[in-house]
């Protein structure tokens, strides 16, 4: 072991222990905002939106793996860390989740201090994104069209059954809100209304957000120069490539699906969804 990682280490245990030492004495007991998704599907200028707010503590996506109760005072001292706030904070502590494996094991659906928050995109405009914006899909290589389309819908599809699955283990309707990136786009203000009351927020939610040390960081949001216009964006140009039909066809099956079965949590009675 290097000298550096041991210093990081010991840092980062001091870091944890302070922060436990705090929320022992206070008896702090943080809520939770977890928002899923799956990738391209407008999560990051979503995510800018809210940790604008005072009331929401977040930076994007941590990768945390979520299985007990541990984990998320792991997402508190991520959070606070990463964001140089050294007092705990009474907010909602928020993360980003596009990936099936951090969620599956059930656990976050039973606690009673998460809020959950579904954003999905139809598949036309999602799968055209994820191929223009991992070409390689992790790999030293540009990827074929045709192994890159299968790449990019095997993500779209297995995160909305998997966001099926995660929506039928929650018990009652309270506890989360359900919107696509057409709603957030179109129906801006109704969103962020019942964003407002899900979050029992005292300060509105804008259009408008603050560029965080994160933004632009690949692997934690969007990387490309669209999120740092600091605004919500309704003129980004789409994506210019082919997907083939019967691959849409059949991920829009999954889309239209994941929209019946997350239409309990449209919480909002002027939030309907269009899909």
């Amino acid at each position: 072991m290097s000298l550096r990682t041991a210093i990081r280490r010991t840092a980062g245990r001091t870091l944890r222990a302070y922060f436990a030492a705090q929320s022992r004495l206070r008896g702090y007991r943080p809520r939770f905002l977890i928002q899923l998704g799956h990738m391209r599907s407008g999560s990051t200028v979503l995510t800018h939106i809210l940790n604008t707010n005072p009331q929401i503590m977040g930076f994007g996506e941590t990768h945390i793996r979520y299985r007990s109760a541990e984990d998320l005072q792991r997402l508190v001292y991520v959070v606070h860390r990463q964001l140089r706030q050294p007092w705990l904070r009474d907010a909602w502590i928020f993360d980003k989740v596009l990936h099936a494996n951090k969620f599956e094991s059930g656990y976050l659906a039973g606690c009673a201090r998460c809020r959950f928050l579904f954003l999905i995109r139809e598949p036309e405009s999602s799968l055209r994104s994820m191929m223009h914006q991992f070409p390689t899909w992790w790999t030293d290589a540009l990827l074929p069209r045709e192994e890159l389309q299968a790449k990019a819908a095997g993500h779209y599809d297995s995160q909305l059954r998997a966001i099926m699955q995660f929506a039928d283990r929650l018990a009652g309707d309270e506890r989360a809100l359900f919107f696509t990136h057409a709603q957030l786009l179109s129906q801006t203000a109704e969103v962020f209304r019942a964003l407002e009351r899900l979050l029992r927020l005292r300060v509105p939610l804008s259009e408008r957000y603050q560029l965080l040390s994160t933004t632009g960081t690949f692997g934690i949001g969007d990387p490309s120069p669209h999120i740092r216009r600091g605004y919500l964006d309704r003129a980004i140009p789409p994506v210019d490539l082919v997907v083939d039909a019967e691959v849409v066809a059949s991920s829009r099956s999954l889309f239209e699906a994941c929209c019946a079965r997350l239409q309990r949590f449209a919480v909002a009675p002027a939030v309907v969804v269009s899909c």
